[in-house]
């Protein structure tokens, strides 16, 4: 159970490293309040933790896609 879940825990660490900059642009634009931003970008990201399976097979561009869209 631990692996899974330090398996779960690498696969999100890796789609915010990869797309987090990008996600936290888009709701800048969006938001002026900085905590409104960080708040928005934490329940996108919890969101892509519940969708991870789903997230995991599409290309770099659909994800990054998914979560500005999200976002």
């Amino acid at each position: 159970m631990t692996d899974l879940r330090d398996d779960r825990d690498d696969r999100l660490r890796n789609l915010i490293r990869a797309h987090g900059r990008t996600v936290r642009a888009c709701l800048s634009r969006l938001e002026r309040d900085p905590a409104s931003v960080e708040d928005l970008w934490v329940d996108v990201f919890a969101l892509a933790s519940e969708r991870l399976d789903e997230l995991d097979p599409l290309s770099d561009s659909t994800q990054r896609s998914w979560l500005v869209r999200t976002a």
